[in-house]
């Protein structure tokens, strides 16, 4: 599966190399993150939070699993995780991360739309006239594709920009 969701870039790797050690690195991880849950759901109140910092999640000495922040008039649906770990290579920090935009919450989405449309299409095809049939099938059919891509659109989107908030951040972090 986790092949199939890199091939449709729903999950993402980012390697850096850094010139700082474990420690520094640790320590200004802790600036801009939030101690807190990475879960999609479990904060709803996230956003009136009076926090400056720009992620939410834990690190540690050994890895971190970090997430955007939700803000108030935020336009994007953050559902990216990044989880990462580092190890110390010619004194230069490595830098592995893993970001992925497909959450649990994507597999009953998935299912209950397909059932739902199909539902729908069988009593569309057995009970409209077929003069009917003709005009109103082809808008049925685009409308659930498009429910169907729309959130795929938006966790790809998620993806590609915390992979690019997080390699800005990273960078800067041995700049201060």
């Amino acid at each position: 599966m986790d092949e199939f969701l890199k091939k449709i870039k729903l999950i993402d790797t980012l390697t850096i190399d850094l010139p700082i050690s474990r420690n520094d690195f640790v320590n200004k991880m802790d600036t801009i993150v939030e101690e807190g849950s990475t879960r999609l759901f479990l904060n709803p109140f996230e956003v009136f939070s009076s926090s400056k910092k720009d992620f939410k999640g834990t690190v540690n000495y050994e890895g971190f699993k970090i997430k955007k922040r939700k803000k108030l008039f935020d336009r994007g649906f953050n559902v990216a995780i990044a989880e990462g770990t580092y190890t110390v290579q010619n004194e230069k920090l490595l830098i592995e991360t893993e970001i992925n935009g497909f959450n649990t919450f994507g597999i009953p989405f998935y299912i209950l739309i397909s059932i739902v449309y199909a539902i729908f299409l069988v009593s569309f095809i057995s009970t409209m006239p077929s003069e009917f049939l003709s005009s109103v099938l082809p808008i049925f059919i685009i409308h659930g594709i498009i429910m169907l891509l729309v959130p795929y659109f938006m966790m790809k989107r998620s993806v590609a920009q915390l992979k690019h908030e997080l390699e800005r951040e990273l960078y800067f972090l041995t700049k201060k």
